[in-house]
This record gives structure tokens, sequence and C-alpha cells, in this order.
């Protein structure tokens, strides 16, 4: 069939951007910190797993490492951890390696609709609003009068949920939560802080 039929798209007017996929080399590396309060244990240590990472290099490929490009350790440096201020000796290992990722251009497996009442505004993510960390509540950028409402996936069912109602803050003007502890699918809580700081003293 010619491509100039009528009624056929030309082969230039197809949009091909829909699961359009690459795959492509990308550089990274890894620091692994070895520490301990003696200075010469950190440093053997260190040492040995320098040359047992160097011993496993074929090994490292089924963790999605391509070609790993360099191996190094650092000089020793003597840190304070904690509040107590104690003192130990920390020797870093660095790993540089490549690794070959494919990506793809697609649409959004879960998607997340903010918007208003009677749906003439809808409201971008990032810009206008973002998620909390947990997923449990959503936070305007900007304080509205407009009653809000909220398309998301479940996070505890996995059901598709449309049109609630987000239930403004009290306490909060810009804060709206969902109706029966509602939890929005794709956003968690990594950590609640940090347990202890390094100081280099060097």
């Amino acid at each position: 069939m010619p491509l100039n039929t009528p009624g056929v798209p030309r082969i230039g007017n197809i949009d091909r951007s829909e699961g359009y996929s690459l795959t492509d080399l990308m550089q990274g590396s890894i620091t692994l910190n070895v520490i301990h309060k003696t200075p010469f244990v950190a440093d053997e240590i260190a040492n040995e797993v320098f040359y047992y990472l160097s011993s496993v290099r074929e090994e490292l490929k089924k963790f999605g490492i391509y070609k790993v490009t360099g191996f190094g350790i650092g000089k020793e440096n003597v840190v304070t951890i904690g509040a107590d201020k104690i003192h130990v000796t920390l020797v870093p290992i660095n790993i540089s390696f490549i690794t070959q990722e494919s990506v793809q251009k697609k649409q959004k497996q879960f998607k997340v609709k903010v918007y208003s009442e009677a749906q003439d505004l809808v409201y971008k993510e990032g810009i206008d609003y973002y998620i909390s960390p947990d997923g449990l509540g959503v936070h305007m950028i900007k304080e509205t009068d407009a009653n809000i409402f909220v398309d998301y996936v479940d996070a505890i069912t996995l059901e598709n949920i449309s049109s609630v109602n987000l239930i403004k803050s009290i306490e909060e003007d810009t804060l709206y939560t969902i109706e029966n502890s509602g939890k929005i699918y794709g956003y968690y809580k990594i950590f609640e802080k940090f347990l202890g700081t390094i100081d280099n003293e060097e």
C-alpha cells in the first residue's frame, strides 16, 4: 500500500515518542568508608576489602555494573562521631564504574490528579502542590479557597480512587489530607532523622 494512500497517515506523521527507548552507558562511583577506633586496624580492614573487591570484578556485573574503571584507597582521616565526640579513624575506598541503563519514554503508571471542584483548574505537581513524603497529605504552594479534589491510587489496596474531596487542615492552611486516612501510592518516607554526624578534624 503506498504511503500517500488517502486515509492512511504518512510515516512522518506517526507519533513515535510513545514507548521510545534507548540504552546508554552511565558513569558512577561508590565510596565505602571503613571506620575503626584504632588507625592500623582501619587500614588493614580497608586493604582487605580493597583486594577482595579487586578480585571479584566479574561478579560485580551481576549487580548491573558493566565495567569497573578504577579502585582507590584514600588516606586515613581522624573524625569524631556523635554527641560523645568519639575519635575514630576513617579510610575511604572508592570504586568507579560504568553501568548500562535503558530508559523509555512512556506515560506515568500511577497518576495523581489534583483539581478544583468544577475541574476547570488542574493543579500541577511541583508547581502548584507537592505530596507529603508519606503520601498522607497534599501541600498547596499557595493558599486557596477552592474545594480541591484528588484522583489517586491507594497505597494499601492499589485501587484507583477518584473524586475524593480533600480535607483542609485546621493547623496549616495549605495542607490537605485524604478522608478515611487514605494514602497515595508511590510516596514513601525514607528516614526520620540522622542518628549522628561526622566532623572531619583534618
